[in-house]
């Protein structure tokens, strides 16, 4: 199968309509508010694609002075036989950062940064149990401004139970920065 009619069948055109609202956000972004923030909506999966789970997360984190704030929402279903509808839907539910593990800038252009962040968070599925200790680590490349960080863009979610859930070419990541201040007076 082409990744063309995969990502079709994966439903990647939903995701990206799904993430106009979130993504327009970022241009309301409050100037005072002096930390990073990192915006994304992205497919990830365990497996080879004939055989994998897919999660589609989408998140708001804001990171400043070494504290993380922010989460985001999440849709957990199986992707056997690349089937539309999904066979079997998993988990639904929201997450949240709990702990900066590291946040890393390759470079800015305008607001937009190139970088890697990476969070501890809990999962809070609406049925069960909520998951602690995962970690997820979210990859913003500049393709425009030639900013790469070497990893895939998008997201990899590590689970408690060792589940990886790893990029695999469908996702909007965007990373900002404060303007600079100015002394324009």
């Amino acid at each position: 199968m082409e990744r063309k009619q995969f990502l079709k069948k994966a439903g990647v055109g939903t995701l990206a309509l799904g993430a106009l609202p979130l993504l327009a956000d970022v241009a309301s972004a409050d100037d005072g508010d002096r930390g990073r923030k990192v915006y994304f909506v992205a497919l990830s999966r365990t497996g080879s694609a004939q055989d994998s789970d897919v999660v589609a997360m989408s998140g708001r984190v804001r990171v400043e002075g070494g504290e993380v704030e922010g989460g985001g929402e999440f849709v957990h279903f199986k992707n056997a036989q690349l089937t539309t509808p999904s066979p079997a839907f998993v988990a639904t539910g929201g997450w949240k950062a709990v702990e900066l593990v590291s946040y890393t800038e390759v470079g800015a252009w305008g607001r937009g940064v190139a970088g890697i962040l990476t969070v501890r968070v809990r999962l809070n599925p609406c049925e069960g149990p909520a998951i602690h200790g995962a970690t997820l680590r979210v990859v913003c490349n500049l393709g425009p401004a030639g900013l790469q960080t070497g990893l895939a863009e998008g997201y990899t979610l590590t689970l408690p139970n060792g589940a990886i859930f790893s990029p695999f070419g469908a996702g909007l990541t965007l990373f900002t920065r404060p303007c600079e201040d100015s002394d324009d007076d």
